[in-house]
């Protein structure tokens, strides 16, 4: 299987509930599956599916930390046929979000609840990709994956899901390790010169075949890309044992395979800075 094969069985977009006056779900960006069970997308692409419940709690949306049990349907899905446009979906039940402020990144767990869920799912067990942690230098080359534009229509018997997967390569531009102040971009990222479409934020950058980052805001003719090493902070109620687990543990434990971990391990906290703002820092 080529590298874009894989990078395209394992993007997948995420769909929110639009109330009980609307017909039609929504799709509200992509996401991209880095181990059994668990996805990562863009932190503002789950909170903006966070506001499609009819009855959401504003408090979700202001959490400074931690984790949500959504309390409405949000799936992701994807189109395990590339031949086809149009196709009934794979499709996954988000069981829970994590993120955190100090970047726009979620974990999401879910689980198949559909026939091609649980064969894409076993399609998907060996092919998930490495991680690079640390953001390319400028002067890079990258290639971006996503689904924007996508559609979804139900009926009794299947979700017909409608999705043009964009495969694309950019050149890094700028690198920045603590924030950038433009817009919605205070979290450490880099920006590359390439436009992206609505429905592209949370899809999945790389850099030499490994996920670097993923895609979090247009800046008009550029994007806006996240940097992973902040969800080295990250934590998350295991619902099994009851007991709370550390993202840096699953780097530990090959759960997750940075080839850049052992240069990051230790250097990654979160401080507040002289507004008082939680910030995730790298020390050199």
């Amino acid at each position: 299987m080529t590298f874009e094969e894989r990078a395209r069985l394992l993007t997948c977009a995420l769909v929110g509930h639009l109330g009980e006056d609307d017909k039609e779900p929504r799709v509200g960006g992509s996401g991209f599956f880095v181990a059994p069970g668990w996805a990562v997308s863009a932190r503002h692409v789950v909170h903006d599916l966070f506001l499609t419940y009819p009855y959401y709690d504003r408090r979700l949306l202001n959490r400074p930390l931690g984790d949500v049990k959504p309390r409405h349907h949000i799936a992701l899905l994807q189109t395990p046929r590339p031949d086809l446009d149009k196709t009934l979906a794979a499709s996954w039940t988000v069981s829970c979000t994590w993120d955190y402020l100090v970047a726009d990144l979620a974990l999401i767990e879910a689980n198949p609840d559909n026939q091609l869920g649980h064969e894409t799912a076993d399609k998907m067990s060996d092919l998930y990709f490495e991680w690079s942690l640390l953001p390319p230098n400028p002067g890079e080359t990258v290639e971006m994956c996503g689904v924007p534009s996508a559609s979804l229509s139900t009926s009794e018997k299947q979700w017909n899901f409608t999705g043009q997967h964009v495969h694309a390569q950019a050149q890094v531009t700028e690198v920045f390790s603590t924030i950038h102040r433009k817009g919605y971009t205070e979290f450490p990222g880099f920006v590359v010169a390439h436009p992206v479409e609505h429905g592209f934020s949370g899809g999945p950058v790389f850099w030499n075949g490994r996920l670097c980052g993923l895609a979090a805001a247009s800046l008009g003719d550029q994007t806006y890309v996240a940097a992973l090493w902040p969800m080295c902070e990250f934590s998350m109620e295991n619902k099994n044992t009851g007991k709370t687990e550390h993202f840096k543990d699953w780097l530990d434990g090959g759960r997750i395979v940075a080839t850049d971990w052992r240069s990051v391990r230790g250097r990654v906290s979160l401080r507040r800075d002289d507004e008082g703002k939680i910030r995730a820092r790298l020390a050199d």
